[in-house]
């Protein structure tokens, strides 16, 4: 796959995020962040909490399918979803 930073205001902040949280290169869009060593158990609820606290969402348990938060571009597309409607997840924004 060729380099993709990300370019998306969203994959920008979240791969900000990812940097800031974990303390690792920014990743590219499409990187596989379990793959790549980025996310193993514990950094990925560090993550999680981070999404939380920078998006003022919470992501019940019934969402976290590795997929929605394998990528940067993963973690912004389900994001996106999560923060223009609610798709019975129970994700509640304020």
């Amino acid at each position: 796959m060729t380099f993709r930073a990300s370019d998306t205001p969203l994959e920008r902040r979240v791969a900000a995020l990812i940097v800031e949280q974990l303390h690792v290169d920014e990743p590219e869009a499409f990187d596989d962040l379990f793959e790549a060593g980025v996310l193993d158990s514990l950094s990925f609820v560090t993550l999680l909490t981070a999404l939380e606290r920078e998006f003022d969402i919470r992501i019940p348990v019934d969402a976290l399918e590795l997929d929605r938060f394998s990528s940067v571009t993963a973690i912004a597309r389900f994001l996106e979803q999560q923060l223009a409607h609610d798709d019975g997840f129970g994700l509640s924004c304020g």
